[in-house]
């Protein structure tokens, strides 16, 4: 539907926000507005009329915003910020400039388009752009099963279904879903063949760093969820194989019922890793008097389990390390 300003999805670990530095302000911003909205409400209606909108002063525009954008239950925080968890997969496939532009495109063609029959009565909060969002997700991200409950498959737009169904069991819902829909198609024209774009300082460096971590090494894939599922999948097969390995050396009396280093390499447990963790002695003389005398063995379980002594230690007895 949309040109993607760069490469599919990223995958990285952990994923969290990672790349889409506008769904997390979203996020960090969401609930302190509605908590302040739901507050400092004077209202005790949960619906309002577009008339109601048209400001007359500074205040009374931020209270209509404030109905139009922010919900007005303390409730539906948890199922709006899942919303918009989910959504930041559409901001890593688009990017943040075409994902800002859609969302303000959205919300002036809904107002806009409301504007014709103000006597419609709608409910609090962004029912409107939840609604168009979810449309773009459903069309941009891949349905990968990744599971199943009592026959059902599990994906990931699983959870923001079930997020979105409960926001649209408010009253009112109908209209605002129905509108959500027909943003969708005119947000994107404006995007994609208007080119109604943010100014270029929205893609420069500090904003797209915008709190993320900066040790985390993001990977650039064709799809997110297959990706993972087959990395998975690897993960297994070499712990298999290894297991396998462990009984076929165990058997035959290797020393010590060490597994050859040329395996490890075959498997890619331990290849490159010598290079990025550091075995300190003092965990190598723990491990020791615990019981283990080969330091080869207990060299590679460190690697294996990144320095955790606990970790290492059942790895070396599950390799039969101890004696």
């Amino acid at each position: 539907m949309f040109s993607p300003n760069r490469a599919s999805f990223v995958v990285h670990d952990p994923s969290y926000f990672r790349n889409a530095p506008f769904s997390k302000l979203l996020m960090l911003l969401f609930p302190i507005c509605t908590t302040a909205s739901a507050v400092l409400r004077n209202d005790e209606r949960d619906s309002y009329k577009l008339s109601e909108l048209r400001p007359n002063s500074l205040h009374s525009l931020l209270i209509g915003l404030s109905k139009h954008l922010f919900f007005s239950e303390l409730q539906m925080m948890i199922p709006a910020a899942c919303l918009i968890y989910s959504f930041r997969l559409i901001e890593r496939h688009l990017g943040s400039s075409k994902f800002m532009a859609f969302l303000s495109g959205a919300l002036l063609t809904a107002l806009s388009s409301l504007a014709v029959a103000d006597y419609v009565v709608l409910p609090f909060g962004p029912i409107i752009n939840f609604t168009a969002m979810y449309a773009v997700f459903l069309m941009e991200v891949p349905f990968v099963s990744y599971g199943s409950v009592f026959g059902l498959p599990l994906t990931v737009h699983t959870m923001p279904m079930l997020m979105l169904a409960q926001l649209l069991l408010l009253d009112n819902f109908l209209i605002s879903s129905c509108i959500g829909l027909v943003t969708v198609a005119l947000s994107t024209k404006a995007v994609d063949r208007l080119l109604l774009l943010p100014s270029k300082w929205l893609d420069s460096t500090w904003f797209q760093n915008f709190l993320e971590p900066s040790t985390v090494v993001a990977l650039p894939i064709a799809a997110t969820i297959e990706r993972q599922r087959i990395e998975a999948m690897d993960a297994l097969e070499r712990q298999f194989m290894r297991s396998q390995m462990n009984q076929i050396y165990g058997g035959n009396g290797a020393q010590n019922g060490a597994i050859p280093g040329y395996i490890d390499r075959l498997l890619g447990t331990v290849n490159g890793q010598e290079n990025r963790i550091e075995v300190s002695e003092e965990s190598i003389q723990q491990l020791m008097d615990m019981g283990f005398r080969d330091r080869d063995a207990i060299r590679i379980a460190l690697i294996q389990a990144g320095g955790n002594i606990h970790e290492a230690a059942n790895i070396l007895l599950v390799n039969g390390q101890a004696q």
